[in-house]
């Protein structure tokens, strides 16, 4: 088994961002949150929020995806609310991490081509924020690492829930590299991920590459 992650080991790379207090701040709100708390791995839950950001970390997200992905448990496995997260962090985290435990409160549905439409207009829609997906996809793919702990039912019922999400997922990608490609910036909102084009086109690209990496890593189960 791996050795657990820790905060500490992402600190280097993350004490150079320009947020980087609020960043900690993040990490000790969510390591409260989740104290006392195991995954089915054996592993201090807390990990899972650190796996999820280190993945993100390799794909140079902007500050406010971090913060948020950290914090992105505090709601479903934690005490917290939106309201406390406004208050905390602000409404822009706020949001996202609700819409990241509205999605995974989801359950999936079955193969039938109306049920996968049905899902994919509500995720598109909590997904207004791509940011949103691209938590979550990091999210999914750190679970899909560790479904050794499940049994192997729940696996392949896991796996090929990630199948149907990873679609969905293509589908938004697909709709933003349209508005990319046509250069109808002004649908996209205001906030710095989106702010510079080639920065938008490596985000975009972020999605292909979970996407592939996960489909990748089912394939090898």
């Amino acid at each position: 088994m791996p050795d657990t992650i820790t905060f500490d080991e992402l600190i280097p790379s993350l004490s150079k961002r320009d947020d980087f207090e609020t960043i900690k701040r993040a990490y000790e709100y969510a390591f409260n949150e989740h104290k006392g708390m195991k995954r089915l791995t054996g592993d201090d839950f807390i990990t899972h929020p650190l796996e999820v950001t280190k993945i993100l970390m390799e794909l140079n997200v902007d500050d406010t995806t971090i913060i948020a992905s950290l914090l992105h448990e505090v709601i479903n496995n934690g005490s917290k609310t939106y309201e406390d997260l406004v208050e905390d962090f602000g409404e822009d985290i706020a949001k996202i991490v609700l819409s990241v435990s509205k999605i995974n409160k989801l359950e999936l549905p079955d193969n039938n081509e109306s049920s996968v439409i049905y899902l994919r207009k509500i995720l598109v829609g909590l997904a207004e924020d791509v940011r949103v997906l691209y938590i979550k996809l990091a999210d999914r793919l750190h679970n899909m690492r560790t479904n050794w702990a499940i049994n192997p039912q729940k696996q392949k019922q896991k796996a090929e829930e990630t199948i149907r999400l990873i679609n969905i997922a293509d589908h938004k990608t697909n709709w933003l590299c349209f508005l990319i490609l046509s250069n109808k910036r002004s649908v996209f909102p205001n906030h710095e991920i989106l702010k510079k084009p080639l920065r938008i086109t490596f985000c975009n690209g972020f999605l292909y590459f979970q996407c592939f990496l996960i489909r990748t890593y089912i394939l090898q189960q």
